[in-house]
Protein backbone atom coordinates (compact mmCIF):
# COMPACT_ATOMS: atom_id res chain seq x y z
CA UNK A 1 0.00 0.00 0.00
CA UNK A 2 1.73 2.81 -0.96
CA UNK A 3 0.08 6.09 1.08
CA UNK A 4 2.04 9.13 2.26
CA UNK A 5 2.53 8.99 6.25
CA UNK A 6 3.01 11.39 9.32
CA UNK A 7 5.91 10.96 11.51
CA UNK A 8 3.34 11.03 14.00
CA UNK A 9 0.28 8.72 14.41
CA UNK A 10 -3.15 10.80 14.93
CA UNK A 11 -4.64 10.32 18.31
CA UNK A 12 -8.08 7.89 18.26
CA UNK A 13 -10.43 10.92 19.02
CA UNK A 14 -8.79 12.65 15.63
CA UNK A 15 -9.94 9.65 13.13
CA UNK A 16 -13.77 10.27 14.19
CA UNK A 17 -13.86 12.71 11.04
CA UNK A 18 -13.41 9.77 8.42
CA UNK A 19 -16.45 7.75 10.15
CA UNK A 20 -18.53 11.57 9.37
CA UNK A 21 -16.84 11.31 6.06
CA UNK A 22 -19.17 7.93 5.23
CA UNK A 23 -21.91 8.95 7.61
CA UNK A 24 -23.77 12.14 7.26
CA UNK A 25 -26.72 13.23 6.35
CA UNK A 26 -25.59 15.86 3.56
CA UNK A 27 -26.89 15.60 -0.14
CA UNK A 28 -25.21 12.88 -2.34
CA UNK A 29 -23.18 15.83 -4.42
CA UNK A 30 -21.91 17.15 -0.88
CA UNK A 31 -20.97 13.83 0.08
CA UNK A 32 -18.77 13.24 -2.70
CA UNK A 33 -17.47 16.72 -2.62
CA UNK A 34 -16.50 16.59 1.00
CA UNK A 35 -15.23 13.31 0.48
CA UNK A 36 -12.49 14.68 -3.06
CA UNK A 37 -11.53 17.50 -0.67
CA UNK A 38 -10.33 15.49 2.00
CA UNK A 39 -7.98 13.75 0.12
CA UNK A 40 -4.85 15.43 1.74
CA UNK A 41 -5.73 14.64 5.15
CA UNK A 42 -6.57 10.93 4.53
CA UNK A 43 -3.19 10.81 2.78
CA UNK A 44 -1.60 12.46 5.70
CA UNK A 45 -3.07 10.48 8.11
CA UNK A 46 -1.21 6.89 8.54
CA UNK A 47 -4.65 5.03 9.05
CA UNK A 48 -6.87 7.46 7.25
CA UNK A 49 -7.67 5.22 4.14
CA UNK A 50 -7.71 2.33 6.61
CA UNK A 51 -10.38 3.43 8.31
CA UNK A 52 -12.45 4.98 5.34
CA UNK A 53 -12.06 1.48 3.44
CA UNK A 54 -13.62 -0.25 6.65
CA UNK A 55 -16.05 2.12 7.43
CA UNK A 56 -17.09 2.08 3.24
CA UNK A 57 -16.93 -1.98 3.38
CA UNK A 58 -19.23 -2.08 6.64
CA UNK A 59 -21.94 0.31 5.37
CA UNK A 60 -21.71 -2.15 2.21
CA UNK A 61 -22.20 -5.13 4.37
CA UNK A 62 -19.17 -6.65 3.85
CA UNK A 63 -16.31 -7.56 6.38
CA UNK A 64 -12.41 -5.78 5.67
CA UNK A 65 -9.72 -7.41 7.53
CA UNK A 66 -6.33 -6.28 7.32
CA UNK A 67 -2.98 -8.12 7.73
CA UNK A 68 -1.36 -8.71 11.47
CA UNK A 69 2.30 -6.89 11.26
CA UNK A 70 4.63 -9.22 10.58
CA UNK A 71 2.20 -12.44 9.75
CA UNK A 72 3.77 -13.20 6.17
CA UNK A 73 0.65 -15.01 4.98
CA UNK A 74 -1.02 -11.98 5.10
CA UNK A 75 0.73 -9.81 2.02
CA UNK A 76 -2.52 -8.23 0.96
CA UNK A 77 -3.40 -5.18 1.73
CA UNK A 78 -7.07 -5.85 2.66
CA UNK A 79 -8.82 -8.76 2.12
CA UNK A 80 -12.27 -7.97 2.09
CA UNK A 81 -15.34 -11.01 3.30
CA UNK A 82 -18.64 -11.29 1.74
CA UNK A 83 -20.57 -13.65 4.28
CA UNK A 84 -23.62 -13.73 1.51
CA UNK A 85 -21.46 -14.54 -1.50
CA UNK A 86 -19.16 -17.15 -0.07
CA UNK A 87 -15.84 -15.58 -1.59
CA UNK A 88 -13.11 -12.98 -0.46
CA UNK A 89 -12.04 -9.73 -2.69
CA UNK A 90 -8.30 -9.97 -2.08
CA UNK A 91 -7.27 -6.02 -2.49
CA UNK A 92 -4.47 -4.29 -2.55
CA UNK A 93 -4.63 -0.42 -2.26
CA UNK A 94 -2.74 1.73 -4.27
CA UNK A 95 -2.87 5.38 -2.82
CA UNK A 96 -1.26 7.61 -4.59
CA UNK A 97 -1.68 5.76 -7.64
CA UNK A 98 2.22 6.20 -8.81
CA UNK A 99 2.93 2.54 -7.95
CA UNK A 100 0.18 1.19 -9.21
CA UNK A 101 2.12 -1.00 -11.68
CA UNK A 102 3.34 -3.29 -9.02
CA UNK A 103 -0.65 -4.02 -7.56
CA UNK A 104 -1.31 -6.68 -10.54
CA UNK A 105 2.29 -8.74 -9.59
CA UNK A 106 1.43 -7.90 -5.83
CA UNK A 107 -2.46 -9.75 -6.19
CA UNK A 108 -1.18 -12.91 -8.09
CA UNK A 109 1.32 -13.18 -5.04
CA UNK A 110 -1.30 -12.83 -2.59
CA UNK A 111 -3.19 -15.20 -4.36
CA UNK A 112 -0.47 -17.52 -4.33
CA UNK A 113 0.22 -17.05 -0.14
CA UNK A 114 -3.53 -17.76 0.50
CA UNK A 115 -4.22 -20.64 -2.01
CA UNK A 116 -0.75 -22.80 -1.23
CA UNK A 117 -0.60 -21.77 2.94
CA UNK A 118 -3.97 -21.07 3.78
CA UNK A 119 -5.71 -23.71 1.45
CA UNK A 120 -8.05 -21.16 0.15
CA UNK A 121 -9.69 -21.93 -3.45
CA UNK A 122 -8.34 -19.42 -6.57
CA UNK A 123 -12.11 -19.85 -7.73
CA UNK A 124 -12.91 -17.85 -4.23
CA UNK A 125 -11.40 -15.10 -4.87
CA UNK A 126 -11.63 -12.17 -6.84
CA UNK A 127 -8.58 -9.74 -7.49
CA UNK A 128 -9.22 -6.12 -7.31
CA UNK A 129 -6.53 -2.96 -7.21
CA UNK A 130 -8.10 -0.59 -5.33
CA UNK A 131 -7.04 3.58 -6.06
CA UNK A 132 -8.29 6.83 -5.69
CA UNK A 133 -7.84 7.81 -9.27
CA UNK A 134 -7.61 5.35 -12.31
CA UNK A 135 -4.45 5.28 -14.47
CA UNK A 136 -4.46 6.83 -17.65
CA UNK A 137 -5.17 4.34 -20.58
CA UNK A 138 -2.00 4.52 -22.09
CA UNK A 139 -0.12 3.44 -19.03
CA UNK A 140 0.84 -0.16 -19.23
CA UNK A 141 -1.23 -1.02 -15.89
CA UNK A 142 -3.88 -1.96 -18.24
CA UNK A 143 -1.50 -4.09 -20.44
CA UNK A 144 -0.40 -6.19 -17.59
CA UNK A 145 -3.41 -6.43 -16.32
CA UNK A 146 -4.74 -7.68 -19.95
CA UNK A 147 -1.72 -9.97 -19.86
CA UNK A 148 -2.53 -11.80 -16.76
CA UNK A 149 -6.24 -12.54 -17.88
CA UNK A 150 -4.62 -13.61 -21.09
CA UNK A 151 -1.82 -15.96 -19.57
CA UNK A 152 -3.01 -17.10 -16.59
CA UNK A 153 -6.94 -16.34 -17.16
CA UNK A 154 -6.80 -14.34 -13.92
CA UNK A 155 -8.79 -10.83 -14.55
CA UNK A 156 -7.65 -8.44 -12.01
CA UNK A 157 -10.46 -5.55 -11.54
CA UNK A 158 -9.80 -1.84 -10.59
CA UNK A 159 -12.34 0.10 -8.29
CA UNK A 160 -11.95 3.83 -6.96
CA UNK A 161 -12.69 4.68 -3.70
CA UNK A 162 -15.19 7.49 -4.63
CA UNK A 163 -17.08 5.21 -6.78
CA UNK A 164 -17.00 2.77 -3.69
CA UNK A 165 -18.03 5.48 -1.63
CA UNK A 166 -21.18 6.49 -4.15
CA UNK A 167 -22.63 2.65 -4.03
CA UNK A 168 -22.41 2.19 -0.34
CA UNK A 169 -24.43 6.02 -0.09
CA UNK A 170 -26.82 5.31 -2.44
CA UNK A 171 -27.64 1.34 -0.86
CA UNK A 172 -27.07 -0.21 -4.25
CA UNK A 173 -25.08 -2.46 -3.51
CA UNK A 174 -21.50 -4.09 -4.07
CA UNK A 175 -21.82 -7.70 -6.15
CA UNK A 176 -17.90 -8.14 -6.48
CA UNK A 177 -19.15 -11.05 -9.06
CA UNK A 178 -20.44 -8.40 -11.47
CA UNK A 179 -17.61 -6.74 -13.79
CA UNK A 180 -20.65 -3.59 -13.83
CA UNK A 181 -18.72 -2.99 -10.34
CA UNK A 182 -14.54 -2.50 -12.01
CA UNK A 183 -12.50 -1.63 -14.78
CA UNK A 184 -11.47 -3.96 -16.65
CA UNK A 185 -9.38 -3.75 -19.92
CA UNK A 186 -12.58 -4.06 -21.61
CA UNK A 187 -14.33 -1.99 -20.04
CA UNK A 188 -12.73 1.36 -19.09
CA UNK A 189 -15.62 2.85 -17.18
CA UNK A 190 -18.14 2.47 -14.35
CA UNK A 191 -21.73 2.59 -16.12
CA UNK A 192 -23.63 1.61 -13.29
CA UNK A 193 -22.08 4.58 -11.30
CA UNK A 194 -22.35 6.91 -13.32
CA UNK A 195 -25.61 5.98 -14.02
CA UNK A 196 -26.52 6.90 -10.64
CA UNK A 197 -24.45 9.90 -11.10
CA UNK A 198 -27.21 11.01 -13.80
CA UNK A 199 -30.22 9.81 -11.91
CA UNK A 200 -29.24 12.09 -8.98
CA UNK A 201 -28.01 15.08 -11.72
CA UNK A 202 -24.67 15.06 -10.86
CA UNK A 203 -21.95 16.12 -13.53
CA UNK A 204 -19.29 13.28 -13.63
CA UNK A 205 -17.24 15.59 -15.49
CA UNK A 206 -16.46 17.41 -12.23
CA UNK A 207 -14.76 13.83 -10.88
CA UNK A 208 -12.78 13.33 -13.88
CA UNK A 209 -10.50 10.27 -13.10
CA UNK A 210 -12.36 9.11 -10.49
CA UNK A 211 -15.17 6.82 -12.19
CA UNK A 212 -12.96 6.22 -15.62
CA UNK A 213 -9.55 6.69 -16.93
CA UNK A 214 -8.53 10.43 -18.01
CA UNK A 215 -7.55 9.79 -21.83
Amino acid sequence: MQIYKTKQELKPEENDYIFELVSNDFELNQKMDLLVSSYQRLKLDPNGFKYLIKALCEKLDLNPHFPRKGDVNERYDVLIDNPSGGYGIVTEVEIPSTAILDAPRNLLDDIAVLTNRRGVKTDNLIPLVMCWDFPNNRTDYWNVVKDIKDVLSIEIKTCSILALAVLAWTENGFDARSDSYYLIPTKNSLDNVLEILVSYGIDEQKYKGLFYPIK
